[in-house]
């Protein structure tokens, strides 16, 4: 029995075990979802311009559809990618430093400076208002402009200090370097990879380790709590190991593959931080270029570096079209074949990094619920899928409040959620099937099992957000 066929009757056991289980999902309508705080970042593709096939990446860099979780940075660079004239040395992959020439790219482009700049619509002559601040956090405009003009050295007032961190120390900033790799170049990166993963995991936990045993030791059966939080620490860097495993089982297969090293970074931002900028350089109406290029020139601002993740997908493997010669994707052109795997290795590559770095978590929002036979509400349906790797992970469901006093917003955990159905949102994913003659649902989200909860039903509107897997 050929994949397609057996596709096809794992799709028809699905519809009957959905029949049989009597939930159906409600979807509400976009409208209706309360407008939420979303992070902000910039992707900037870096191709080694003597890899084969770095013509087509480049081009497939500025094809590919910009993640829809974030807002954009724009005020940035016109650049579409950054290209290198040499080679990628696959030997990075194991190198902890190799973020550091971008971390000199960073200083010398003043993203800091620019992303703050792209903020508050600061323009040349050093005029700032805060109208996209308001806009983003959906603020009232006249009174951030109220407290802005009245601000002082003393402290950031509510809804700015309130779009300080929800929106402005939001901002990320990735390079993702992109390489096509040959079959003759496999062994060598999985190699490598492989290396850099065993290190990493080993590394990390015994230096985790050597401070618990440091600080706790003396603690009577403080050793079982330890190994606890060793074996949580394990489970975590236990993923830096996927990408491995995945390059050594696809060392037999035909085809290409695509290396995507992806290095993040976090604008710094802080009361301190905030209070710099607003004392000395922000102005409405006060023209000013010397304030500007003081501004430019201040090291207050930085961003910081969060953290790397080399990540590898193929034309044939797991996440990307087939390799059998009977598919459609088979028969397109290299090209098509290598910007539909860029493309969702660039996706594999942001959901691994909000995997393992907390801060760069996005969050979703719920957009409609489930209900089991008896119509109950079972569950929820959210925007997320296969793109987003959501598979045995768990999600915690939050509230949006405000806070009556400080008026900040805040964060209400309501409970855990973890996937059901999920959807197949992948880019290209329903070409793909077409293509191939399968008729699938269109699932316009994926579904969640509550897990645990305080609210007895989970209202569109609320967020959903990864959480730790041993969350209950």
């Amino acid at each position: 029995m050929d994949n397609i066929m057996v596709k096809r009757y794992f799709l028809i056991l699905i519809g009957i075990f959905a029949a049989y289980s009597g939930v159906f999902a409600q979807r509400v309508e976009k409208s209706e979802i309360p407008p939420y705080h979303r992070s902000s970042l910039r992707i900037f593709p870096v191709i080694h311009m003597q890899d084969s096939f770095a013509n087509e990446i480049a081009q497939t860099a500025v094809d590919i559809p910009f993640p829809d979780k974030y807002d954009k940075i724009r005020l940035l660079s016109k650049t579409e990618f950054l290209g290198i004239d040499d080679k990628c040395n696959f030997r990075s992959v194991k190198d902890r430093n190799a973020h550091v020439k971008f971390d000199e790219y960073i200083a010398e482009q003043k993203m800091a400076h620019r992303i703050i700049a792209d903020w508050f619509n600061m323009d040349k002559n050093s005029n700032c208002n805060t109208k996209k601040l308001a806009d983003r956090g959906f603020y009232d405009l006249s009174e951030m402009q109220k407290q802005a003009a009245a601000y002082t050295t003393v402290g950031a007032s509510s809804l700015l200090a309130d779009a300080g961190d929800e929106l402005i120390k939001k901002s990320f900033v990735v390079f993702n370097e992109m390489a096509y790799i040959s079959h003759d170049e496999q062994k060598e990166l999985a190699q490598y990879v492989m290396e850099a993963s065993q290190d990493i995991i080993a590394a990390t936990c015994n230096g985790i380790r050597d401070i618990l045993m440091l600080t706790l030791g003396l603690i009577p059966g403080v050793d079982g709590i330890i190994q606890g939080i060793m074996d949580s620490v394990r489970d975590m860097l236990i993923l830096v190991l996927d990408v491995a495993k995945t390059t050594n089982e696809m060392l037999d297969i035909e085809g290409f593959k695509v290396l995507e090293y992806t290095h993040l970074y976090q604008l710094n931002w802080d009361d301190e931080i905030a209070n710099t900028f607003y004392s000395k350089y922000y102005r409405e109406n006060e023209p000013n270029p010397a304030r500007y290029e003081k501004f430019l020139n201040d090291t207050t601002f930085k961003m910081r570096y969060v953290g790397s993740y080399p990540t590898v997908t193929d034309n044939a493997s797991s996440g990307t079209w087939k390799s059998s010669k009977a598919t459609a994707y088979a028969n397109q052109k290299k090209s098509d074949q290598i910007r539909i795997t860029c493309a969702r290795t660039q996706d594999a590559a942001l959901s691994k990094l909000q995997t393992l770095y907390p801060e760069f978590r996005v969050a979703t929002p719920i957009t409609g619920l489930t209900y089991n036979a008896k119509g109950k509400p079972a569950g929820v349906m959210a925007d997320i899928g296969e793109k987003e790797s959501i598979a045995k992970k768990k999600f915690a469901v939050w509230e949006t409040q405000i806070d009556p006093q400080t008026q900040r917003t805040k964060y209400v955990k309501v409970g855990v959620v973890a996937p059901d159905q999920i959807w197949d949102n992948r880019y290209e994913a329903a070409e793909q099937d077409k293509a191939e003659g399968i008729d699938v649902p269109s699932l316009q989200g994926s579904t969640f099992e509550k897990k645990s909860g305080t609210a007895k039903v989970f209202t569109p509107g609320y967020l959903i957000r990864e959480t730790d897997k041993r969350e209950k």
